[in-house]
């Protein structure tokens, strides 16, 4: 048994795939992002359901000058012991889960996508149920 904020936690990475904590921030998993990578980070390291991937990247430089580096924000994800255990103990059914298959695949080409298409993804859900569809 886990506690509901972790199972929340496992949910939304069910639900969205790659979510970053700014992601967890925004669906109201806990107020302190500290405590959101507290429970990742033991979800990764000790239950081992989740992963993460993490991207940095160089942006170009206009001027041509060297360019700093830029650590965007890792991406979590479930992994197949995860999908595994909220289809054991949840009402959720592993087809219904997204995880990823390949976990080694890059991320570097559609990171920002990604990012931002989860955003609006996220947006759009909590429009729709603030009009109550």
């Amino acid at each position: 048994m886990i506690s509901p904020m972790k199972e929340h936690i496992l949910r939304s990475l069910a639900q969205y795939k790659y979510l970053t904590v700014s992601h967890f921030l925004l669906l109201g998993v806990s107020k302190s992002p500290t405590k959101i990578r507290e429970y990742l980070r033991t979800l990764r390291t000790q239950e081992k359901f989740t992963d993460k991937a993490t991207h940095i990247a160089i942006p170009p430089s206009p001027t041509g000058k060297i360019a700093r580096r830029v650590r965007h924000e890792d991406l979590h994800y479930l992994t197949h012991k995860g999908a595994s255990f909220l289809d054991e103990e949840t009402e959720l059914a592993l087809p219904y889960i997204r995880y990823p298959k390949n976990p080694k695949q890059t991320l570097s080409n559609d990171y920002l996508h990604r990012i931002s298409t989860v955003s609006l993804h996220i947006s759009f859900d909590r429009w729709v149920e603030a009009v109550g569809y």
